[in-house]
């Protein structure tokens, strides 16, 4: 609970690159996360994961996600998770930047926002109606537009 994560340089890792299972009130912030290009993890091997494991501890909720950099690597928001109906709970996920990679989250949803973001790669959000999307760009194969998985809100 309450945990910070904020100014680190993660990449190349065989598993994931950042994990963040089963916490509440977490800062998530000013990170890089990368891939290097051509390494033997691939670009979406190693991402950057939110998720929940353990269904003995509290689900995840109240996190922050903001102000992190992310390269050739996936950004999956519980677009899976062990604990069945976990999901974004009371998370906000804003300014940040995905380059050459993916954005992801899962069907379950309640009152979380994503804001501000610059995506440039796939995007891949199932409707949920508990998740608001305002103010992001997704530029899908470098060109600026709607990618129609996204759903209109």
């Amino acid at each position: 609970n309450g945990i910070v994560i904020e100014d680190n340089v993660v990449y190349d890792n065989w598993a994931q690159n950042l994990y963040v299972s089963d916490v509440r009130n977490a800062i998530i912030q000013r990170n890089m996360i990368y891939n290097t290009p051509g390494n033997l993890v691939g670009n979406r091997r190693a991402p950057f994961t939110m998720a929940d494991e353990r269904s003995d501890k509290p689900r995840s909720s109240s996190n922050r996600v903001i102000n992190n950099f992310v390269f050739n690597a996936a950004f999956c928001a519980f677009c899976w998770t062990i604990v069945p109906g976990s999901g974004l709970d009371h998370a906000l996920i804003a300014n940040n930047t995905i380059v050459d990679g993916e954005f992801k989250t899962g069907p379950n949803s309640i009152a979380s926002h994503v804001t501000n973001n610059l995506v440039i790669g796939t995007v891949s959000v199932p409707t949920a109606s508990g998740l608001t999307f305002s103010h992001n760009l997704w530029a899908i194969h470098g060109l600026p537009g709607p990618d129609p998985q996204v759903p209109a809100r």
